[in-house]
C-alpha cells in the first residue's frame, strides 16, 4: 500500500512539473512594414524592440514623429483592453536597400519570440540616398493582466543580383537575440 501512494504522489507531481512547462505555439500575427526616412536624425541607432498600444496601422502614423525622434517612449503598462502592437526597428541606415522581414511569432508562456530576417542591400542594385529606419509592426492583440515578455530574434541574409532577379543566397547569424523587453498588463 506504501508503494501504491508513493507512485501516485510521483505521478501527481510528474503531471504539475509538465503542465508548468510553457509549450511554444506558433502565432498567426499579422506584419504591416514601413521603411521610415527622415531628414534629421533619429535616435533609434539599433535594432530595438518596443511594446505599444493600439493597432499597426495606428502606430504606423506615429512612427516617423515622437518614437523615432526619442520625444516619447511608448509605455510598459497596458490595460486588458490595449491591443498590443510589438514594434522591430532594424536600426538607422545612410541609405535605403536594407529591410526587416517577420518569419514568425512565437509564444511559450508569457513570453513571445519574434523571429525576424534582416536583408542587406542586394549587390548591384540602386537604392535611395536618405537615412531610412526599416521597421515592422506585429499585431499581437489583446492579452490576460501579467507581465510578459518579448524576444527578438534575428537572422541575417544577403541578396545577390541573379540574372534579372534578386535572390537571397546566403544566411548567418541564424535566430540570434538582438533585444529584449518586459511589459505588463494590467
Amino acid at each position: 500500500m506504501k508503494i501504491v501512494k508513493i507512485m501516485f504522489a510521483a505521478i501527481i507531481l510528474m503531471c504539475a512539473i509538465s503542465s508548468a512547462r510553457a509549450e511554444t505555439v506558433t502565432l498567426d500575427a499579422k506584419a504591416v512594414y514601413c521603411n521610415l526616412m527622415e531628414s534629421s536624425p533619429g535616435r533609434i541607432k539599433n535594432a530595438q524592440l518596443y511594446a505599444c498600444c493600439g493597432s499597426p496601422e495606428d502606430i504606423r502614423k506615429d512612427l516617423s514623429g515622437s518614437i523615432v525622434r526619442g520625444e516619447k517612449r511608448p509605455p510598459a503598462i497596458f490595460s486588458e483592453n490595449d491591443a498590443v502592437t510589438l514594434v522591430v526597428f532594424r536600426g538607422l541606415f545612410w541609405n535605403g536597400g536594407r529591410s526587416v522581414r517577420i518569419e514568425k511569432v512565437e509564444r511559450a508562456g508569457n513570453t513571445f519570440y519574434v523571429h525576424a530576417a534582416y536583408i542587406n542591400t542586394a549587390r548591384g542594385l540602386f537604392v535611395i540616398q536618405a537615412r531610412t529606419y526599416p521597421a515592422a509592426l506585429v499585431d499581437i492583440g489583446r492579452l490576460l493582466k501579467g507581465k510578459y515578455e518579448a524576444k527578438l530574434m534575428v537572422t541575417r541574409v544577403t541578396r545577390d543580383w541573379k540574372g534579372g532577379y534578386v535572390d537571397i543566397v546566403q544566411e548567418k547569424e541564424k535566430d540570434k537575440e538582438r533585444a529584449s523587453i518586459s511589459f505588463e498588463i494590467k
